[in-house]
């Protein structure tokens, strides 16, 4: 439907077939015109998905399906919950109007994410909405009663990737 602007996979549950991937692509180049927008918001309870992930990698979001985001300050989280937490706008063009507006945004069970690239070719890559840096890339299976250890690199992590192709 050209009327369509936005198309939005929220925690999808099975991995896209190669023509569903290819149904998606000419959606966003719009014969050439591009101006369409794809928001996808994984659920670390998904599962393995080859094909979306190496799609959104292709656009500059890697995604690290054996991991979940785990807040390490008390602070930063709801009760017994360290996988919610509280995310901040990551300063970008994308989000100028809330950037100065100390809005928090809060979220639970966000998978892994990390830029693939900063540009490739006319497109670029641009964080939004960021974790604190008292986070760490858990395993799936971590609860409130997780105790990270130093292995586990504390960090801002990516929580919303942007990418934009220019015409």
């Amino acid at each position: 439907d050209e009327s369509v602007d936005v198309l939005v996979i929220t925690a999808p549950s099975t991995d896209f077939s190669a023509n569903e991937i290819s149904v998606i692509e000419k959606f966003l180049d719009n014969g050439g015109n591009k101006g369409k927008s794809l928001f996808v918001f994984c659920d670390t309870k998904s599962g393995s998905m080859p094909n979306l992930y190496a799609f959104l990698e292709e656009w500059g979001t890697s995604v690290r399906e054996d991991a979940l985001l785990f807040e390490t300050n008390e602070g930063n989280h709801l009760t017994d919950a360290p996988t919610s937490m509280g995310l901040s706008s990551a300063g970008s063009e994308f989000t100028e109007s809330v950037n100065s507006n100390n809005v928090l945004y809060i979220a639970d069970a966000n998978v892994a994410l990390s830029t693939a690239y900063e540009t490739m070719g006319k497109r670029k890559t641009e964080v939004i909405l960021q974790s604190s840096e008292t986070v760490v890339a858990a395993p799936l299976s971590a609860d409130a009663t997780f105790k990270p250890t130093s292995e586990y690199k504390k960090q801002s992590f990516p929580a919303a990737i942007v990418t934009t192709e220019s015409i």
